[in-house]
């Protein structure tokens, strides 16, 4: 599915950013070498992936991921 959507898009893993709230799909994403961003939108959940999620930056919103791109 994510080489499907690099190719349909035409830009390479490097060049895509992934965004999921299952780290199951964040490492599908990831073994292609497309950088994933784990959504956690309650405060609950993103606290908890905070602490236990050292693989992939986790965020809130899609407001943050503007935030760390840039």
């Amino acid at each position: 599915m994510y080489k499907s959507a690099l190719d349909e898009l035409k830009v390479s893993a490097e060049e895509a950013i992934f965004i999921d709230d299952s780290i199951k799909n964040c490492d599908g994403a990831n073994k292609l070498g497309i950088k994933s961003f784990l959504l956690c939108r309650d405060l609950k959940s993103y606290n908890y992936n905070k602490i236990t999620c050292e693989k992939y930056t986790v965020i809130r919103s899609l407001k943050d991921v503007v935030k760390i791109i840039r």
